[in-house]
Order: structure tokens, then sequence, then C-alpha cells
């Protein structure tokens, strides 16, 4: 299928960025606000103490506005890409998971509508999707599904433990194995083409993938975005302010360092790839590897893409490192998505 194909659906998946343009403007208000701020200091010993006063409230009450009002556009803009997409063609149902540990994990499977997954079994190529810490299933839609309905691709996904409606502790690396239990579930599926999986992930999606799917012999290819690989380094050279929002939204940074070092994906790549099922000698990872990152990301320091890059030995064309976009692709989701979808249609036909 033609590229002019995917992009039409992008351009109506990403109909208008007003929310970005919008953060811009007033993070440069903001930054006017303070400067202003500063220039009276300079000349505070010829004001009074009235307007002096005045000022510091003027102050303390805008920057409060400004945050404020760039912490709801965020909200919006992050609920305009998850939360309100409606996908016209697909249809979405549950996806029965419940882990060997007998909680159920909210999990929900993407088709066309043409499909009729009920009388016809053939096996379909598939799409596993894998979120990032703190989010939900639906924070991988806006990469995935212009792919799967132009594809006619199946596409599989859940809530990780302690995230979107899948009770349990967010903090638990527990839900790394739920990960790969989901992924055995859905390769056991009779309409899913067993040698046409890719696994897509977004941060500890992508750490997850890393660990259980990039060496999966029955993983076609792979997709990390954003992935903290090296999750001892990722603590490590975390900044305050970031440990700050960790700790609010209820990150438990008492996880001990064995289990961050078991599960840094880094250790699970190797430089030769992997030996896929039925063949005898290791797929090159640059026939199935695409990391996806952005210079200055606060979160996931990109350091940790770049050792993947080494480790995997990854020609140019199998990653990609925006200069900005922060962690989660701001403003860079149409080419993102872009790039993946150039890249599984290629996976997938090969």
């Amino acid at each position: 299928m033609e590229n002019t194909h995917i992009e039409s659906t992008l351009h109506d998946f990403y109909p208008q960025r007003i929310w970005t343009t919008l953060i811009h403007r007033i993070k440069i208000i903001w930054l006017l606000i303070d400067i202003s701020f500063l220039v009276t200091l300079v000349f505070q010993n010829q004001l009074s103490g009235w307007i002096l006063f005045i000022t510091w409230m003027l102050f303390i009450g805008l920057n409060l506005v400004s945050f404020f009002l760039i912490f709801r556009l965020n909200l919006g803009m992050i609920a305009t890409n998850w939360d309100n997409i409606e996908y016209t063609g697909l249809i979405k149902r549950d996806f029965r998971f419940i882990t060997s540990n007998g909680v159920r994990n909210y999990a929900y499977i993407y088709y066309p509508e043409n499909f009729d997954l009920e009388s016809d079994l053939s096996p379909r190529k598939t799409i596993i999707g894998l979120h990032g810490w703190g989010s939900h299933h639906r924070e991988m839609d806006r990469y995935c599904l212009p792919i799967i309905k132009k594809e006619n691709y199946l596409y599989f996904t859940f809530d990780a433990r302690g995230q979107g409606q899948t009770p349990g502790n967010k903090s638990d690396f527990g839900q790394i194995e739920d990960a790969r239990e989901f992924l055995e579930l859905v390769l056991k599926q009779p309409y899913v083409d067993k040698k046409n999986v890719v696994v897509v992930g977004m941060s500890l999606g992508a750490a997850k993938t890393a660990v259980v799917a990039y060496p999966h012999p029955n993983i076609k290819a792979v997709v990390m975005l954003s992935g903290p690989f090296d999750l001892l380094l990722t603590k490590k050279i975390m900044t305050l302010k970031e440990r700050i929002i960790f700790a609010l939204f209820g990150y438990n940074f008492s996880v001990p360092d064995e289990d961050l070092r078991k599960y840094s994906g880094i250790n699970y790549f190797k430089p030769e790839g992997i030996i896929l099922q039925g063949d005898t000698q290791p797929t090159p990872n640059h026939d199935r590897v695409l990391l996806l990152a952005n210079r200055d990301d606060p979160t996931v320091k990109v350091v940790n893409t770049e050792k993947a890059i080494e480790k995997l030995q990854l020609k140019h064309e199998n990653y990609r490192i925006f200069k900005r976009g922060h962690h989660c692709f701001e403003g860079n989701e149409y080419f993102v998505a872009l790039e993946m979808a150039d890249f599984i249609r290629k996976m997938m036909q090969n």
C-alpha cells in the first residue's frame, strides 16, 4: 500500500496542533512575566512598599495562573490524542486476560469492521501495544490505529497492573511478567498469524518490549519509544523534579536494584540478533528493531536509547532521535506514527 494512504489517514488522525501552539505561547508569556519581575527587583529601592507588595502578588498570581493553564492544556492535549480518539471502521471489544496470579487485566482487541473473528479464523497479521508507566492502553492508539485500519491488521493491548482499570500496584515490576503472559496469550489465538506479530512499546512499555518481546522467537519485529533500557541508570540520573513528579503519581523508589537490573532491556539485547522460530541463524537487529526517542526527554534520558543503539549495532535507518518532543513526542506524533507505519509494513512484508 502506498505511503499516501497512511499519510491521509494520519491527517485525519491529527487534525490540528492548537494545544501545542498555545502551550508554547503561554510559556513565552510566563518567561516575560519573570523577566519583568527581575527588572522590578533591580529598581526596588526606588519603589514604595505598596508597589512592591502588589508586584509580588502579581508575580505569584500570574505564575500560578500560567502553571495552571499549561497543566490544563497538557491534559487537554493528552485527552485529544488519547481518550477522545474514535476511529471509524474499527471494532474494539474486550479480550479476556487473567494473569497466573488470578488478577484480571483489562485487555482489548481492535480489528477492522469487515472482519468476522467468530467464523473466520484465518491467521492475520497482528500488532501488540504496551503502554508506559502511569498511563493506560489508549496511549498507543495514536500510533497504532492508523496502520491497523489501513493494513487490516489485528491489534491487542491492555491496561497494565495498577493502571487504567486494572487493579494492583503500578510500581510492581511483576507487570513485566504480566506483559509476558499477555504476549503468550495473544500468540495462542487461532486468528493470529504467529509469523507476523510486531510488538510496540512506549516508555516502560518499551522496557517490557525489550525484556519479553525482543528475545521471543515468534516476534517478527519490535518498535520501542522512549525506552528506559537501563533502569538503574535511569533512576540514577533522574532529576529531583522528575523524582518528585513520579513520587506524586505513586512511584515507589524503594524498588530493589536487583529488580531494576533484572528488568533492564539492555541486558537482553544481543549484537548478533535473535534466532527466530524456524530459522537456524540469528535475524540481524536491523531487520527487526526500530528505536525512537527525543533528545530533550527529561524523564528517560536519551542515553538509554544511545546505549541500546550501540548494543544492538543498529543502522541509521533503524532509529530516529528527535531534537525536541520531551518524553511523549510532543508535536512529533504524526512523524512517529508515519515512521512506525513504514517500518511495520516493511516487516510484515518480509
